[in-house]
């Protein structure tokens, strides 16, 4: 079996676009160990296009919600984060369109992001996230988009001591790319 050493370390090429992060049993391992050894984002996957991004909780923040524009891709992403001292609320900005349609994940206290998977593909020409699976610790699972392209998961590989911090990425009109932020905690 020929394995291309790029996919074998978690990359994968797309097109003329270049490389993106996929998983892989090496590289999901590698992640998993630079976690638990601090703070780290995993990825983007997706394509090249639009703005760079990162979006993530202040160090008194924990995630509140995450806030998903879709249609037949993902159109937008937006976090919003509370204070864990003074309960205040700040949303993140929006990254992406205005189009498709808009759905907020309030997290319950004491919920966390566990992971966030997905698909990635071509859509009017342009590598965009196709797909987008959100699943909460509580069991909770969201899903948006279409699931068209190659497949990308960021799941936490210790929830009881890694928390999940944020997004980052690339956007334009649509989200082309999207990665993760873990802490520990």
């Amino acid at each position: 079996m020929k394995v291309r050493i790029n996919e074998m370390l978690g990359f994968s090429k797309i097109g003329k676009q270049g490389y993106r992060v996929v998983t892989s049993a090496l590289a999901t391992a590698l992640m998993a160990f630079s976690v638990t050894a601090g703070a780290t984002y995993l990825g983007p996957s997706g394509g090249m296009g639009g703005g760079s991004f990162y979006d993530s909780a202040a160090s008194n923040e924990s995630v509140a919600l995450v806030q998903v524009r879709s249609g037949s891709v993902i159109d937008a992403i937006r976090m919003g984060y509370r204070n864990n001292t003074t309960g205040v609320f700040r949303l993140g900005t929006l990254h992406g369109g205005t189009g498709g349609g808009e759905t907020n994940i309030s997290l319950n206290p004491g919920e966390e992001i566990s992971y966030m998977t997905g698909y990635y593909g071509i859509y009017n020409n342009i590598v965009v996230i196709t797909k987008l699976y959100i699943g909460t610790n509580s069991g909770r699972y969201f899903s948006f988009g279409t699931a068209t392209g190659r497949y990308f998961a960021y799941v936490n590989p210790d929830i009881a001591n890694v928390r999940f911090a944020g997004v980052i990425g690339a956007s334009g009109s649509l989200l082309d790319a999207l990665g993760v932020y873990f802490n520990k905690r």
